[in-house]
């Protein structure tokens, strides 16, 4: 286990006197940091994990102090450390993070994509940028200015334009869409249930087997398969990965199912967003928590901030 610090500044300088929503927020974090730990080793954010990934999401607050601003310690498992099995060996498929990272690091890579509105990132999903909404209280004039994240690479920043960035890129991302699609079997991973498909125009589409044990798909390597699933699409409407319900050999008529279909985005969002006013859009979720609703009422929510 090591330590990771992050810190927080407000106008109001409240050093290591803790306004009483800063409970709230520690707990946010705690549990926002192994849904990204999943994403990273899984490709996806929630659903059932493997017991081997327990070891790495065992994340702990640990304390705080501050003058004007305020430090929050947390202790955080490294990857290496806590599960060794799962870098004993090299793999051909990098698929896994560096094994001196925790956490934290993985958030301050996620903040970084934010940062740059990598609308094609590969290190979120439409639930991960749900729960990323649960930290959008911190961000009002009585509470925090920002949230800095400590990694071993880098420092990043969270602030009300990250929870704008995030807004977006949750109303912004295609729903999830039944499909069938026939490519080449490239690669499977026992440990992740991942897989991998070439596509016959070239392209890789990454999908996850939900159910049946991937081992039983060893046979069909490098041999034509249809896929039966769910699409599941990042903000800019290109395929994220795809929720596997079946995988069986493939047939000649099924060619015709070799291309994923895009997803259908909304209009992104601009910069008059930023300025909606305090009643309603984006304002209305700083100060708020989220978190207990469901996808239609936020749904909802959103198509009257549009």
């Amino acid at each position: 286990m090591v330590t990771r610090k992050v810190r927080l500044t407000s106008r109001r300088h409240f050093g290591k006197r803790l306004p009483h929503h800063t409970g709230r927020m520690i707990d946010a974090i705690v549990d926002l940091a192994p849904r990204i730990v999943n994403m990273a080793f899984r490709g996806r954010s929630h659903g059932k994990k493997p017991t081997w990934l327990a070891p790495a999401l065992d994340f702990r607050f640990v304390g705080h102090d501050g003058d004007d601003e305020t430090n929050l310690y947390f202790e955080a498992p490294v990857f290496g450390d806590a599960i060794p099995q799962q870098y004993a060996q090299g793999e051909i498929w990098a698929s896994r993070p560096d094994a001196n990272d925790t956490g934290f690091e993985l958030l301050a890579d996620l903040l970084t994509d934010f940062g740059s509105k990598n609308r094609d990132s590969d290190r979120f999903d439409r639930p991960l940028l749900k729960k990323f909404l649960e930290l959008s209280p911190l961000f009002s004039e009585t509470l925090f200015e920002t949230m800095e994240v400590e990694s071993h690479r880098t420092k990043a920043i969270i602030d009300p334009s990250t929870i704008l960035t995030v807004t977006s890129f949750y109303e912004t991302t295609p729903g999830p869409k039944r499909v069938k699609v026939y490519g080449t079997l490239d690669r499977i991973r026992a440990s992740t249930q991942r897989f991998a498909l070439i596509m016959p125009n070239g392209d890789e589409a990454q999908g996850i087997l939900k159910e049946d044990d991937i081992c039983n798909l060893q046979g069909l390597l490098n041999k034509p398969v249809s896929v039966f699933g769910k699409a599941i699409y990042r903000p800019s409407g290109n395929l994220l990965r795809i929720d596997a319900d079946k995988v069986e050999l493939g047939k000649k008529a099924d060619e015709f199912f070799g291309k994923i279909p895009e997803g259908r985005t909304a209009q992104h969002v601009g910069k008059d967003s930023h300025a909606r006013n305090e009643k309603g859009g984006v304002n209305a979720i700083f100060g708020k928590w989220p978190g207990d609703e469901t996808d239609e009422q936020i749904e909802e929510a959103l198509s009257r901030m549009s």
